[in-house]
């Protein structure tokens, strides 16, 4: 067992949070949301017992963890036609969280690794939906076309050396159902997904 001084630890968190709607008219709403919130790490990841199942890697927790501390804002805009059926609606959102709880990892000279978790600052991610869909009468369907784009900067430490962590990921997706469904309801579409990831060493 590893040799470690208790210290408790007392830690204060201010939580605020708001929602806003606004109708401009009806079918057209904007809103806006914000909440903070604070993920405690679990027992395992506090555990400071070295895990010597895998010879390979042995993980470590640390029990100095602080909590991590998230900013979530939220923007959406939505319309709807009640006479065409056609309705948009975006939606924007990031999140920023401070002390996030992520891997320090040290490779040994004998290609084994050593795990461990700290906390680090300036994990960010943010999204960017739009889904649109409408009816198409001559051909009796309805039609369906949604756009995603996300973003994610996180950091890691592989050797005590900082590892920015930047990843997008974009995706789409197409469908068209059939309108009267008393008999048949038929759907057929595809998706697309593509992510790319860059690490700063």
């Amino acid at each position: 067992v590893n040799d470690i001084e208790e210290t408790p630890a007392t830690y204060y968190y201010l939580l605020p949070g708001f929602m806003l709607e606004h109708e401009v008219k009806r079918g057209l709403r904007f809103g806006i949301e914000y909440n903070s919130s604070v993920n405690t790490p679990t027992v395992s990841q506090l555990n400071p017992v070295t895990d010597y199942s895998n010879s390979l890697s042995l993980f470590t927790g640390n029990p100095f963890l602080k909590p991590e501390y998230v900013h979530d804002l939220q923007l959406r805009f939505m319309f709807f036609d009640q006479f065409s059926f056609t309705s948009l609606f975006a939606r924007l959102a990031g999140t920023y969280t401070v002390d996030k709880i992520n891997y320090s990892k040290t490779i040994n000279e004998d290609l084994s690794q050593s795990y461990t978790l700290v906390n680090v600052d300036n994990d960010m991610s943010g999204s960017l939906g739009l889904h649109f869909g409408t009816p198409i009468r001559p051909l009796k369907v309805n039609f369906r076309l949604s756009a995603d784009e996300g973003y994610n900067r996180g950091i890691n430490y592989v050797n005590d050396v900082e590892n920015v962590i930047t990843s997008w990921t974009h995706g789409g997706e197409i469908s068209f159902d059939n309108r009267k469904k008393d008999i048949i309801d038929m759907r057929i579409g595809g998706s697309m997904s593509y992510t790319t990831s860059q690490y700063s060493i």
